[in-house]
This record gives structure tokens, C-alpha cells and sequence, in this order.
């Protein structure tokens, strides 16, 4: 064999492995994609251009947009049309379940962490819920963003139009403990100066936020009218990830962002610092970092009270949840794992009006 031909042989052998690598990688990219919707959604998420202000980045994230056919109603319009209805569970109440009712002939998406106000304590869902049209009752798991109260208010809740700030959300999937929730509302209203075992919702109505969130707002409410095909975000406050919220129905983001951006807002707002000064190429490879941390974690699959199934994110870094239905997730969130903290005492009782036979019924 000639110098020549031995240098021909050679490149064919290195083309052919090249392209068998490359199937090789492609065969890889098919595999996950079948093996899990999540991870496969995730995948296929591209970002739009940053938008700053201050000490917070937003970076849009346009996924794949699989609308839910015929429609779904949010928890405001439901509750608006008088087609939901949302009680505590008796008359005596358990803190951490909630009766919802949809009469309604469309299903009702209720995202965790929106804030319910009234009957004997405002709450916020544990975890997502698609509630079928005509559903008759069922049970939800709930959490409590009012320690101080347990005397009703109404007979059924209302919407208050607002969602938990991140680090509430945050705490609530890393913890999946009431006190650690409790905490997180007490550590926010404290900081806008309200009352410590009042309502996460006075922090919102404080007079730091009510002077601060028209500017935030004025910033970050046209997202959804500036990138139209975005349909989540990637939320950097002080140069940290914080969250990323993503939805494979385009209408339900655009109908819950000003929900999403008033909780952005608010944390921005508790973490005021000087901004930060990273270039927005750091800010896109920390949220490339992240979806890609998400990839890499465990997901897990379990029975929903409602519609579709509950999604579990977790790792040594993340931790989040989300809703499968259809085959792909109606919303997915990520936060970072909170460091580990000693084991928080737990909360007595006492302290929130319980009668003796209250106390026992909702241990």
C-alpha cells in the first residue's frame, strides 16, 4: 500500500466515525426526549434578549408552545364567574387542605403559590392543580401565609391577585414543612416592616413596595406584548438564578404574568442592593447553567387530586415542581436548594387561637 492510498483510508475511516458519533448523539438527544417530558421540554428552550432593571435580569425563554385544547380558565376568572369555589375542608378546618370546586365546563388551573385570602386563614397551594370541568370536591394540599389568624374571615376564599414572593415558593418546595413557610412569610413581612405573623400579603400593600413596584413594573409588564412567543423566564436578582418559571400553554403565562412580575418584583425589592454589574453574556450562561441543572436532576412522577400528574424536581442544587398533562408540563419551577439550615423548632399551636379539639383535628 502506496503513502497515498494509506492517507485515503485513513480520512474515510475518521468520516465514518465521525458520523457514527454523530448518530450516535442524536440517537442520545431521541432516547431522552422519549424517556421524559420534562427534560425534553427543557431541552428545547431558547432565550430572547435580557431585560435589567436595577438589581434584577428577566430573561425570556421561548419552549415549546402546546396550548391545552378547548382552553383552561385561571383561578381569577373561575373564582370571578363564580364557576370555583374554594372552602376549608369542614367547618373547623385543617390548615393544610383545602375543598375546591369547579362547576365549571373548562378546567381550572390553579398555579401553587397563588395567595387565597379569607375564610380562616389565607393559604397558598402546595402544588399545581389542573381541577377538571364538573369536579365535584377535592382535596388540595395547602400551606398557610397567615400564622396569626384561625377565625373566619368568609365563608369561601377569594383571590387576592397576588403569588408568593420567590423565596416563600423557594421554601415551600425545599422544605415541604408549614413552619419553614411560616418563617419565610415572617422573614419577608419583617422586612418591609409589617406585621411578622400577619399576611404575606401585607408585605405587597406596604408603603416600600406600593413606592418601588410601579417602577419595577413599568419595566417588566410588557414582557409578554415584547416577546410575544415567550411563554417563561429565567429570574436573576443580585447575579443569582432565583427561579425559572416556564409553561407549555403560551395563554396561561401571558394571563399570569402580572401575578409572576409583582412576585419578581417584591423580591427584587426585599434584596435591594447595588446592581449588579455581571455582562448579560453571565447572566445567559448562568441561566444556560441552570436549565441544564435541571436536566441533570432527578423527576419524579406522582397521582395529581385533580388533572394530570404531579412533576418532583430534585437535586443536590435544585429543587422544584411542576404539572404534566398531556404528555408535556403545563408549568414547570426551579429554584436553587436553600443551604441546609439546622432543624427549625416546630411552631406551637397555641399561639394561632386553636380551641383544645382543634388543636388535636389538625396535627
Amino acid at each position: 500500500m502506496n503513502k497515498k492510498s494509506g492517507s485515503k483510508i485513513f480520512i474515510l475511516l475518521f468520516l465514518t466515525a465521525v458520523i457514527i458519533l454523530m448518530w450516535a448523539g442524536v440517537a442520545q438527544s431521541r432516547t431522552l426526549r422519549r424517556s421524559d417530558p420534562v427534560k425534553s421540554f427543557v431541552s428545547q428552550c431558547t432565550f430572547y434578549k435580557l431585560v435589567v432593571y436595577k438589581n434584577i435580569t428577566i430573561i425570556p425563554i421561548k419552549a415549546p408552545d402546546r396550548s391545552v385544547k378547548g382552553g383552561v380558565l385561571t383561578l381569577d376568572e373561575a373564582i370571578s364567574a363564580g364557576t370555583l369555589t374554594v372552602t376549608e375542608v369542614s367547618r373547623s378546618g385543617s390548615v393544610n387542605s383545602l375543598a375546591v370546586t369547579n362547576n365549571s365546563s373548562k378546567p381550572v388551573y390553579i398555579m401553587a403559590g397563588e395567595i387565597l385570602r379569607g375564610s380562616k386563614q389565607d393559604r397558598v397551594l402546595k402544588d399545581d392543580a389542573l381541577i377538571p370541568p364538573k369536579s365535584g370536591k377535592i382535596i388540595v394540599s395547602a400551606f398557610c401565609v397567615e400564622k396569626g389568624r384561625w377565625t373566619y374571615k368568609t365563608d369561601k376564599f377569594k383571590s387576592d391577585k397576588q403569588t408568593a414572593n420567590i423565596s416563600v415558593r423557594q421554601m415551600a418546595k425545599a422544605s415541604k414543612s408549614q413552619s419553614a413557610v411560616w418563617d419565610g412569610v415572617a422573614k419577608t413581612n419583617k422586612r418591609f416592616k409589617a406585621k411578622e405573623s400577619g399576611s404575606l400579603a401585607m408585605s405587597y400593600n406596604s408603603k416600600e413596595v406600593k413606592k418601588q413596584k410601579s417602577l419595577y413594573n413599568s419595566r417588566l409588564i410588557n414582557i409578554p406584548k415584547k416577546y410575544p412567543k415567550a411563554n417563561g423566564v429565567v429570574v436573576i436578582i443580585n447575579g443569582e438564578v432565583l427561579v425559572v418559571d416556564v409553561f407549555s400553554d403560551r395563554v396561561i403565562f401571558n394571563k399570569l404574568w402580572s401575578k409572576l412580575s409583582a412576585s419578581y418584583t417584591l423580591e427584587a425589592i426585599s434584596r435591594n442592593k447595588m446592581p449588579y454589574s455581571a455582562s448579560s453574556v453571565s447572566h445567559k450562561r448562568l441561566a444556560k447553567e441552570f436549565l441544564t441543572r435541571i436536566r441533570q436532576a432527578d423527576i419524579t412522577y406522582s397521582k395529581s387530586p385533580g388533572t394530570g400528574k404531579q412533576i418532583e424536581i430534585s437535586s443536590l442544587q435544585i429543587t422544584g415542581s411542576g404539572l404534566l398533562y398531556a404528555g408535556s408540563p403545563l408549568h414547570l419551577d426551579a429554584f436553587p436548594r436553600p443551604p441546609v439550615t439546622k432543624q427549625q423548632k416546630p411552631i406551637p399551636q397555641l399561639q394561632r387561637n386553636y380551641t383544645p379539639n382543634q388543636q388535636q383535628q389538625n396535627r
